[in-house]
C-alpha cells in the first residue's frame, strides 16, 4: 500500500469528489469497518492485504446515492484507475486489476468464481463489505460470504455495536488524515 505519508492525500482526493455526505451509511465509517473486517479476513485467507485496504476506501467511491446506485461499481474502479494513473495508489499491474475486478463487480451478482484474478483477494474484499449490511438493515447471509473466516465473523459479530467509534476505528481514521471530531456533520451531531 502506499506509504504513510500518501495515504492522507489518497483519502483527500476521493472525498474531493465524493458525491455524498462523508459520514453518510456509504461513506467513512463504512470504509473503516470493511478496512477492518477485509483485514481481519485476509489474515487467515491469504488474500493481499494492500488491495483489500485501497477496496475499503475505493469501493463506494463512486456512489451518487444512498440508496439503489447499479453503476457506482463501475465508477468507483474508474476513479481507481484514475488515482493509480496519478501515482495514489501504489499496485503493480495484477494487483491493480484484482482491485477494479473487486470494486467494480461488487454490487453485482456475478460470482467469485469468474472472475479473472486472484479469487481469494476478490472474495475477501467482497465478505468484507458484505459483513457491513446490517448498517443498511440487512442481514448477512452466509451462503453469499467466500471464506470461512468471514463465515465465523458473520456469526460473530456484534451488529449493533458496528457504528460505534473505537479508538481503533478513531485512529485508523486518523491515520487516513481524518479527525472524526472535526468534521462539520459530527461537530453538529453532537454539540
Amino acid at each position: 500500500m502506499s506509504t504513510v505519508e500518501s495515504i492522507p492525500a489518497l483519502v483527500k482526493r476521493i472525498l474531493d469528489q465524493y458525491a455524498l455526505e462523508p459520514f453518510g451509511s456509504h461513506g467513512l465509517l463504512h470504509w473503516v469497518r470493511v478496512h477492518e473486517s477485509g483485514i481481519e479476513i485476509a489474515s487467515s485467507s491469504g488474500a493481499d492485504k494492500d488491495v483489500v485496504a485501497y477496496f475499503a476506501l475505493l469501493h463506494d467511491s463512486g456512489r451518487l446515492n444512498e440508496s439503489r446506485d447499479p453503476q457506482h461499481g463501475p465508477r468507483g474502479a474508474a476513479l481507481a484507475r484514475l488515482l493509480h494513473e496519478e501515482g495514489l495508489i501504489d499496485l503493480n499491474p495484477a494487483q491493480l486489476q484484482d482491485l477494479l475486478t473487486a470494486i467494480e463487480h461488487h454490487n453485482s451478482h456475478e460470482r467469485v468464481e469468474d472472475m479473472a484474478g486472484d479469487r481469494i483477494t476478490i472474495g475477501t474484499c467482497w465478505d468484507a463489505d458484505r459483513l457491513d449490511l446490517p448498517r443498511v438493515g440487512t442481514t448477512v447471509n452466509p451462503k453469499y460470504l467466500h471464506t470461512q473466516e468471514a463465515r465465523r465473523l458473520a456469526n460473530l459479530w456484534d451488529h449493533e455495536d458496528a457504528n460505534f467509534i473505537t479508538d481503533n476505528r478513531r485512529s485508523l481514521l486518523a491515520s487516513w488524515g481524518v479527525n472524526y471530531f472535526s468534521h462539520p456533520f459530527i461537530g453538529a451531531a453532537t454539540q
